[in-house]
């Protein structure tokens, strides 16, 4: 039997960050020995995030697992965020014109805007692309309404 780690499609190579390690395990004692295969990813990175698989074979043919999907928010070699868009506190809040929001964001992204009323329907209310780091925009709705609650995400 034969385990082929994936990434994207694309077969892993261990390298000093990636360790595969195979071999045998006995299940509670009850199925013998049981063949295994442990993907482990040090010092985890941008270039790290995708789709991970392992194609398992054997004389009779071969079958593939589901995908494990890998969002890396934070790079742990230069401990920076990815695809996190953050609403900055001290510039958010209710202005003359309605209430304002300042977020902020990897630059190139376009972050969406959506507002509730209730939590659980939700309306996007603007799309922006970030071209500095950060986006402002001014809700005028929200001065005519008695609770409106905001989210973002990056699209």
């Amino acid at each position: 039997m034969s385990f082929d780690w994936r990434l994207n499609g694309n077969s892993i190579s261990p390298d000093s960050n990636t360790i595969i390690v195979t071999g045998t395990t006995n299940i509670l004692g009850l199925l013998g020995l049981i063949p295994i295969s442990i993907l482990t990813v040090k010092n985890v990175a941008f270039t790290n995030a995708g789709n991970y698989s392992v194609r398992i074979s054997n004389g009779i043919g071969h079958v593939t697992s589901s995908t494990a999907n890998l969002i890396v928010l934070t790079d742990t070699i230069s401990n920076t965020l990815s695809n996190v868009v953050s609403f900055v506190s001290t510039e958010t809040g209710m202005v003359t014109g309605g209430f304002k929001l300042k977020l902020s964001g990897p630059v190139g992204s376009n972050v969406v805007i959506q507002a509730s009323s209730d939590l659980k329907n939700w309306t996007p209310i603007c799309t922006n692309l970030v071209t500095t780091g950060s986006i402002n925009y001014t809700d005028a709705v929200a001065s005519t309404l008695p609770a409106r609650y905001y989210r973002a995400k990056i699209q």
